[in-house]
């Protein structure tokens, strides 16, 4: 039997960059498809298969009738890592199949990506440039069932940096240090599709 891997990578904006991933096959025995020159055959070593991310199909030919199963090569933390996004826990990343006797069964695997956003915040004087230290300072993402606490730090003279998904963000700050008035406006922004904006 034939086994038809096809790859797609998706991105609510934009589309990370992928070219191929690994790919281990197995048979309810724990043996590995293995390829060589075009042949497919099953062995007691971890070895993988190469699928191309485009959604092109990769066939596995020639296979014997049974159960198997296709799972991604991932990484520790269960992600397949592309800079400037965040993995979503809801890719397809691996499943079974049962390969019967001169048929083709497919199997698609799919990994959904979220644009990030970088952004530099840091607590200045009014009419200056210069970083105060020790304002006690929380961001915070605002969410249909409330106010969600991303993080609260003490501010330094050194700008701090946060990768964030789409979303509305405030910042507040719950300290002043002393010899200055915490302020009682939160600063407010949005990301969208990787953009900052007021």
């Amino acid at each position: 039997g034939t086994i038809s891997i096809k790859k797609t990578v998706a991105a609510d904006h934009g589309t990370p960059s992928l070219d191929t991933v690994d790919v281990y096959v197995t048979n309810k025995d724990g043996k590995y498809v293995k390829e060589e020159a075009g042949v497919f055959s099953l062995v007691d070593d971890k070895t993988t298969i190469q699928v191309k991310a485009d959604g092109t199909e990769k066939e596995l030919t020639g296979l014997p009738v049974g159960e198997y199963n296709v799972a991604e090569v991932l990484n520790e933390n269960g992600e397949l890592p592309v800079a400037g996004y965040v993995f979503d826990k809801t890719s397809v990343t691996s499943g079974s199949v049962n390969v019967t006797a001169n048929a083709k069964v497919d199997f698609n695997l799919v990994n959904k990506y979220l644009k990030l956003a970088e952004i530099e915040i840091s607590k200045v004087e009014v009419f200056g440039n210069d970083g105060i230290i020790g304002a006690e300072l929380s961001l915070y993402k605002k969410t249909g069932t409330g106010d969600q606490l991303v993080e609260t730090w003490i501010s330094t003279k050194e700008v701090r940096t946060f990768t964030l998904l789409d979303g509305e963000y405030f910042i507040r700050e719950v300290n002043a240090p002393d010899g200055y008035i915490k302020s009682t406006l939160d600063v407010t922004f949005k990301v969208n599709d990787g953009t900052v904006t007021e």
